[in-house]
C-alpha cells in the first residue's frame, strides 16, 4: 500500500512539472512575440521622426535645414523611407520633394538642406 501510494505522488508530481514546463514555453514565447514588436515600434518611431524633419525641412522652404545625429541607416526613396535601426527595420512615408532619391545614409550625423525647392539629404 505504501508503494502505491509513493508511486502515485511521484505520477502526480512528475504531472506538475510537465504542466509547469507547458506554462513556461508559452510565456517564453509570448516575451518573444512582445520583444519584437517592441523592436518594430521602436524602428516605426524613428522613421516618422525623420519623415517629420524632412517634411518639415521641404515646407519651410529654400534655406532650411537641419543636422543630427540618427542611430538608423536610412534609404531615402522619392516619397517613402526605409530605416534599418539596430532595433528593426521599418518603412514610411514623407512628404518632401528630394534633390537625390534613391541615396542611403549610414548612421550618424545627417543634414537635410533645401535648397531651391528640393532637400538634399547627406551624412554631416
Amino acid at each position: 500500500m505504501k508503494a502505491q501510494a509513493t508511486m502515485e505522488a511521484i505520477a502526480g508530481f512528475v504531472i506538475l512539472l510537465f504542466l509547469l514546463l507547458i506554462v513556461l514555453v508559452f510565456i517564453f514565447q509570448r516575451n518573444s512575440l512582445t520583444q519584437g514588436l517592441d523592436l518594430d515600434y521602436k524602428a516605426e518611431n524613428v522613421c516618422k521622426k525623420i519623415s517629420i524633419i524632412l517634411s518639415d525641412v521641404y515646407s519651410y522652404g529654400s534655406g532650411s535645414s537641419w543636422q543630427g545625429s540618427i542611430d538608423a541607416n536610412i534609404l531615402f526613396l522619392q516619397g517613402f523611407l526605409d530605416v534599418n535601426a539596430a532595433t528593426g527595420n521599418s518603412f514610411c512615408q514623407h512628404f518632401a520633394v528630394l534633390s537625390n532619391p534613391n541615396t542611403r545614409l549610414l548612421q550618424g550625423k545627417m543634414v537635410f538642406e533645401n535648397t531651391s525647392g528640393r532637400v538634399n539629404v547627406r551624412n554631416g
